[in-house]
């Protein structure tokens, strides 16, 4: 009898310990989540919105020419596209910082085919048999560029990204 008592304590003490890692897990992954929200007095997580093709059209033609919205113009957008205007400020946000990181990618490609033209350049390959560069590079002194032709340093396409640039995508800047 007394073994008996022992291993009922023992299988109490276990199912207890078992309840407890349960509650545990339930909390840490989530599992109860409104419960727990809902004790906090917090409202529940609001789900991921998923952009319709169309509007996420409209956002894209909108950002091409504004990188950022006004507090009215974000009322507009938010209107014209039944979206809330936090809605329509986190998808700038985002945006945002996606045009950053392709920005800073493009420009690590252009300083690398720069500096891959200038050692052609400085090695000969690009040079005719007779000494001369080529068609593309006169060896005039071009005033926008210094002493240096454009495609000595840039080729023509990435040069106009740094100089006098007035027009991007359809957009008047």
């Amino acid at each position: 009898s007394a073994a008996s008592d022992g291993e009922d304590i023992e299988r109490q003490e276990c199912e207890s310990e078992i309840a407890a890692a349960a509650a545990a897990k339930s909390f840490f992954v989530g599992g109860s989540e409104s419960q727990s929200e809902a004790a906090k007095g917090r409202k529940p997580r609001r789900r991921r919105t998923a952009f319709t093709h169309a509007q996420l059209a409209y956002l894209e033609r909108k950002f091409r020419c504004q990188k950022y919205l006004s507090v009215a113009d974000r009322s507009d957008v938010a209107d014209a596209l039944n979206l809330s205007e936090t809605q329509v400020k986190t998808w700038y946000q985002n945006r945002r910082t996606k045009w950053k990181r392709q920005n800073q990618l493009r420009l690590e490609q252009l300083r690398h085919q720069a500096s891959v033209e200038k050692e052609l350049l400085s090695s000969g390959t690009l040079r005719k048999a007779g000494g001369e560069p080529p068609p593309c590079c006169p060896s005039t002194t071009i005033g926008r560029y210094g002493a240096q032709s454009p495609c000595s340093f840039f080729s023509s396409a990435a040069a106009a990204i740094f100089h006098n640039v007035t027009y991007v995508h359809g957009c008047q800047l």
